[in-house]
């Protein structure tokens, strides 16, 4: 199989759809930091907007896959919806019609399934037999860090989900925590520090990685917490008992491989990792796919 992404980012989608086995044919990204990351994993990258791409000199494409972005209806978002200028959907829908591949896979936020059922199905359905959403969440396939996405598949013939597989902890992917004395993760969010509640323990996945800055509290929105820490003293602006989880511990707790390169200065990479596919959940539905 070969495939075509939109909205390709940092990767992650690309890496799982290529461990599914399928041949990347282009990968289409405007960020000029995350174009440079895919090159710099080996995938064919293709600096640009989508709208402006010419889609007419590819091979046949089997596998379409998009990840529109997500802020216009993420919870961290202003929530503008379909009257968001980086509303990508139109445009996927677009190229699936003129690209006519055999399947078509997007992602996308929970919260944007109002829109994608009154306005992406019935166009999909004009092109295809079989279309689905599926709500599946990163931690039930491997990744050490839940993360809640939508998944609208369609193609020539019907598709099951894919199962789920054993959970991955967070000590199970950074087991050097516990030689640092940590022993929990919180969560820094938009309400601010969560002083008063108890962080959760390292045998757990974490909470969703975001895409912070490296000027937000918690960066990637993700703090490891000392175990000798006191409720409500640990997320103390300031205090040494926490840290900030760095881009690589993010990566990892994504689903990306160590060696899997990230370029650019530390916001771009930290705002790559938060916005990308966990890998081994794109594995995960393509592998779905191509057993259909």
């Amino acid at each position: 199989m070969t495939s075509l992404e939109l909205f390709a980012g940092a990767g992650g989608a690309a890496l799982g759809i290529r461990n599914a086995g399928v041949t990347a044919l282009a990968c289409v990204e405007w960020d000029a930091d995350a174009a440079a990351t895919l090159r710099a994993n080996g995938f064919p990258a293709v600096h640009g907007d989508v709208r402006d791409v010419n889609y007419g000199d590819l091979p046949h494409v089997d596998l379409l896959w998009a990840s529109p972005p997500c802020q216009a209806w993420s919870g961290l978002g202003k929530r503008k919806g379909a009257e968001d200028e980086r509303n990508g959907w139109p445009w996927t829908l677009d190229v699936a019609a003129k690209v006519r591949p055999t399947w078509v896979v997007c992602e996308n936020v929970p919260g944007s399934r109002a829109y994608i059922e009154a306005h992406v199905l019935p166009r999909l359905r004009e092109l295809y037999a079989f279309v689905d959403v599926w709500h599946l969440d990163a931690a039930d396939y491997g990744v050490a860090s839940h993360r809640s996405r939508l998944f609208v598949v369609a193609g020539p013939r019907p598709v099951k989900p894919p199962k789920g597989t054993t959970a991955t902890t967070v000590s199970a992917v950074l087991p050097h925590l516990r030689d640092e004395g940590l022993a929990y993760f919180a969560h820094e969010c938009n309400a601010g520090w969560g002083l008063a509640r108890v962080p959760h323990n390292l045998d757990q996945p974490c909470h969703a990685i975001t895409a912070g800055s490296e000027k937000s509290h918690g960066g990637n929105g993700l703090l490891f917490v000392r175990a000798e820490a006191e409720e409500g003293k640990a997320l103390v602006p300031g205090s040494k008992l926490h840290r900030r989880a760095s881009v690589s511990e993010c990566a990892a707790l994504m689903g990306f491989p160590a060696a899997h390169i990230f370029t650019g200065n530390t916001t771009s990479r930290r705002r790559q990792v938060g916005n990308a596919v966990p890998p081994p959940l794109a594995e995960a539905v393509i592998r779905a796919v191509r057993q259909a």
